[in-house]
């Protein structure tokens, strides 16, 4: 039995969309979808505690933080975007380039913990001071989006948080940028958790070379 962790935040779709494609891989393993809560005060300790109630995560987890308390398997990149409330001029665009967003407060997770977004913020700054940029927690959940909301500022998103509040649009931004997303798990794994991942990491090698 693997446990796989669930949120609003970081659905386990993507995993279970994989062992469900290539369940001939997977037909000795039975899964159990573990809800967790994605408050901000509380997700480290969930991660912390990986092996415990749940085996596995998946979602975008690039904090230091996180990766002092758990190993990481890579899937895949989401791109970045801006929330914005559904009424905001720039809501129409189909990708938003960082001039547009000139004149504008954006969002965004506090640096010190996130390389990469801590070098995004550093560009910002340096390249587009016309962006005000306001700090947020280090870790989003459901407050964040609602603050984009009633705040009516734009927010630093992902494509893969579109879906989150209902009173939100999620436009790309036109950047380079990605944010790697995958599988947490515990730093000393089962041996069962380990052997799905070897298996996984299998299962991808083949997906790639088709």
């Amino acid at each position: 039995m693997l446990r796989i962790g669930s949120s609003l935040l970081n659905p386990c779709e993507t995993l279970t969309g994989i062992c469900a494609r290539y369940k001939e891989y997977f037909k000795k393993y039975k899964f159990s979808i573990v809800p967790y809560d994605d408050d901000k005060d509380n997700i480290l300790s969930v991660i912390a505690s990986l092996g415990e109630r749940i085996d596995l995560l998946v979602g975008a987890f690039n904090s230091r933080k996180m990766h002092a308390c758990a190993h990481y398997f890579i899937l895949g990149s989401y791109r970045l975007c801006a929330a914005l409330p559904a009424g905001h001029p720039l809501a129409g665009k189909k990708s938003l380039h960082l001039r547009d967003l000139h004149g504008e407060r954006l969002m965004m997770v506090k640096t010190g913990d996130t390389e990469l977004l801590d070098d995004f913020a550093t560009m910002l700054k340096a390249e587009h001071p016309q962006i005000t940029i306001e700090e947020t927690d280090y870790y989003y959940d459901m407050d964040t989006f609602n603050q984009c909301g009633q705040k009516e500022v734009l927010l630093l998103t992902l494509d893969a948080w579109k879906h989150v509040h209902p009173g939100l649009v999620t436009v790309p931004l036109a950047v380079k940028s990605r944010i790697p997303y995958g599988i947490l798990h515990a730093r000393t794994p089962s041996r069962n958790v380990s052997e799905f991942l070897e298996i996984l990491k299998t299962v991808l090698h083949e997906r790639e070379a088709h």
